[in-house]
């Protein structure tokens, strides 16, 4: 496991949307796109800033939302899916999203994704 160390969580959040963009490109050019599993969290403002700025063929791009409340609405403050497309999905051209959706059926929701 490779430790990296910064000086501020913005610093900290470049050198994560640096590595993710190289990863990404260098999928998308062996195989034609890429798949992205994508987190929420305080922890990922940073990151999500500087990736959205990346030079990235989004419309290459599988992306999945990692996790959702149950029974809670897309409009609610606290849901990931509404998170996700304000710091992520609203900000870049392309891409095709598999949202989680907290409020039909969980058991088919689970058996789906």
């Amino acid at each position: 496991m490779k430790l990296s160390i910064s000086e501020s969580s913005v610093l900290m959040g470049q050198k994560a949307a640096d590595a993710a963009e190289k990863i990404i490109l260098d999928a998308v050019e062996k195989q034609g796109y890429a798949r992205l599993l994508l987190s929420t969290g305080q922890s990922q403002f940073e990151f999500f800033e500087a990736f959205v700025k990346k030079k990235i063929p989004w419309d290459k791009l599988e992306i999945f939302h990692l996790d959702e409340y149950v029974a809670l609405s897309i409009s609610h403050p606290a849901s990931f899916r509404k998170y996700l497309k304000e710091r992520f999905m609203d900000r870049i051209s392309g891409g095709t999203m598999h949202y989680i959706d907290g409020e039909g059926d969980t058991g088919k929701m689970i058996e789906a994704y």
